[in-house]
């Protein structure tokens, strides 16, 4: 039983370590600049605050994030750039590969009685259909053109 108590507090422990981490990337901080221009800092920073404030809309899209921001849809797409969405999807993905790969780690080895046990998990695999995205993620920071066009297809349909 001390054996169960000891992995089940290890799993809450890990999944605490992850969470904090995730939520550390998330900063808010409005001070830094984020650009050297500043009023390219203003609007993203703008950009930010709007999409955290309508996280949970599920009517949200990108009419309502136009208005919301004073700009036609268009000088939205021209401001914000597939450029920087792409530099976003792969940053993103990189991030979520990293955390994957911790997750591995934490999963496979634990400490018990002071020794260090690798014991695999095999339902947290990383190579199932829900890790996909996480793949087609950095494919799509890489590539151009109708590859990149069907990946990010992909990932706004997963």
């Amino acid at each position: 039983m001390t054996l169960l108590n000891q992995r089940i507090f290890t799993i809450i422990q890990n999944r605490r370590i992850v969470r904090e981490k995730a939520l550390r990337l998330i900063d808010e901080d409005k001070s830094e600049p984020i650009y050297l221009n500043e009023l390219d800092d203003q609007f993203v920073k703008k950009a930010v605050s709007v999409v955290h404030t309508h996280m949970d809309n599920s009517q949200f899209n990108k009419e309502t994030f136009a208005s919301e921001m004073n700009v036609s849809t268009s000088l939205l797409y021209k401001k914000i750039g597939e450029k920087n969405v792409r530099w976003v999807i792969l940053a993103v993905s990189v991030i979520a590969i990293l955390l994957e790969v911790y997750k591995q780690i934490t999963y496979t080895f634990s400490v018990e009685n002071g020794e260090i046990v690798s014991d695999y998990q095999w339902y947290a695999f990383p190579f199932q259909f829900c890790s996909v995205p996480m793949y087609a993620g950095v494919l799509a920071g890489l590539t151009k053109g109708k590859l990149h066009d069907c990946l990010c297809a992909f990932l706004a349909s997963y």
